[in-house]
């Protein structure tokens, strides 16, 4: 149980530093970055001071980090513009418990007490009066679709490694939350991998193909007589330097956007050295300590119970985010924030 609390905690500094590397870095490489500094640091640790990777675990931790950290992030991020922050948030936290202990039933044959399931009733009713959409976002079919992938794929990440425990478990092979982030990780960063690819490979064409077609427009105009005047445009227009005014000709590279607004994943290459630090601080606490904490907590519990507990992250990312960024919120998120650790508090009683 401490690691579902520490989770919490980690993850709740983790979502400050990815607001803020988001803002600078834009999503996708924001996401990459991180993911690819976690496998690094991981992959470090594991394979200096963690007993050797078995093949079988590496395989059912590996596609929890697939579905999981990869799929599921990834559907989270096409969820996000279409349905808002909270909505998604709503969706994913309210969605993957349930869900998570759903097949942790059907497959596992592990079974929560009638006390459990009423907690975590409890805590995801909470989040849902905290969380409640405002409604400025129209959520479209898209959008739900894709929330839902988002919450399937954080509820089956889960329990698939908990299947990789089990296995563990019988075999006498002992690994610990660091290792078995790691080889999550590496799933995760796969698809991420993939994803970033051919984004940057979709938006050079697509600058390309807009880069071609102003020069033929552009070339066709100068073959075009003015028509007023009765003089070619390309003599009106002959030479840059005859008009202060006018811009020289761009090239391929300089119409490729960059990201300074969140919505590309290819990074801005004016940020400093502080910028990057948002990336290694979002590292730290989400993929590498964070999950870390996260597999020791599905080590020992159900995911019935630890992704409950988990949920409250953005419950607990309020004070913190009040401290650090001066961000304050309603009576309705304190109002809910109390339900939800209520429900934490029969959750803790209630499992021994």
């Amino acid at each position: 149980m401490v690691g579902a609390f520490l989770t919490t905690i980690l993850w709740s500094f983790s979502a400050i530093f990815a607001r803020r590397s988001t803002n600078v870095f834009g999503p996708s490489f924001a996401n990459f970055s991180r993911l690819f500094l976690a496998c690094i640091l991981l992959g470090a640790y594991t394979h200096l001071f963690a007993p050797a990777l078995e093949w079988h675990s590496f395989q059912v931790l590996f596609w929890s980090g697939f579905i999981g950290l990869g799929l599921g992030d990834l559907a989270l991020f096409v969820a996000l513009p279409r349905l808002g922050s909270r909505l998604s948030l709503l969706m994913v936290q309210c969605l993957a418990a349930p869900i998570a202990a759903l097949i942790e039933w059907a497959w596992l044959g592990t079974a929560l007490s009638g006390l459990q399931i009423l907690s975590g009733v409890v805590v995801l009713i909470g989040i849902a009066i905290a969380f409640r959409p405002s409604g400025e976002v129209k959520p479209d079919a898209l959008g739900i679709s894709m929330g839902l992938l988002a919450a399937i794929g954080q509820g089956a990440g889960a329990i698939i490694s908990r299947r990789a425990y089990d296995y563990m478990e019988i075999a006498g092979i002992s690994v610990d939350g660091g290792a078995a982030a790691y080889q999550r990780m590496l799933g995760g960063f796969l698809i991420s991998g993939i994803y970033i690819s051919f984004e940057y490979w979709y938006k050079k064409q697509k600058a390309r193909i807009q880069f071609d077609t102003r020069k033929m427009s552009k070339s066709f105009s100068n073959r075009t007589p003015a028509v007023h005047t009765g003089e070619s445009w390309a003599h009106t227009a002959a030479d840059s330097r005859d008009f202060p005014n006018s811009q020289p000709e761009q090239t391929l590279e300089q119409t490729i956007p960059v990201a300074n607004d969140g919505k590309t994943g290819i990074h801005q290459r004016k940020a400093g050295w502080k910028e990057y630090l948002y990336i290694l601080g979002n590292t730290l606490c989400g993929p590498v300590l964070g999950v870390a904490c996260y597999q020791w907590a599905l080590s020992e519990q159900p995911g019935g119970v630890v992704l409950p507990i988990v949920a409250t992250t953005p419950l607990v990312a309020i004070p913190f985010t009040r401290w650090l960024e001066k961000d304050s919120v309603g009576l309705q998120a304190w109002g809910g924030g109390v339900i939800a650790v209520a429900g934490v508090i029969g959750l803790v009683w209630a499992t021994p």
